[in-house]
């Protein structure tokens, strides 16, 4: 989903810095769908999983999500709007 730097304090600017730099709306569609299959492939060890790629650079409790499902739910209302 990411080739370039995004910019931001919250996941709310976070994201705004992404879609400012997309070209059409298909590309928040594009983005939802990649994390509705992420989440397909890990049904039961989402966290886990989540964590073992990106735990070295991201991790949604320390951003205050109750575990990856809610911040996966957060992103997506962001990318749909």
């Amino acid at each position: 989903m990411q080739d370039y730097d995004l910019f931001g304090n919250t996941l709310e600017e976070i994201v705004a810095s992404y879609k400012s730099r997309q070209l059409t709306p298909e590309t928040s569609k594009a983005a939802i769908q990649e994390v509705n299959d992420f989440i397909s492939r890990h049904p039961n060890d989402l966290d886990e999983y989540f964590n073992a790629l990106y735990g070295f650079t991201f991790d949604p409790v320390l951003w205050g999500y109750k575990d990856t499902v809610t911040f996966f739910a957060h992103l997506k209302t962001l990318l749909a709007k």
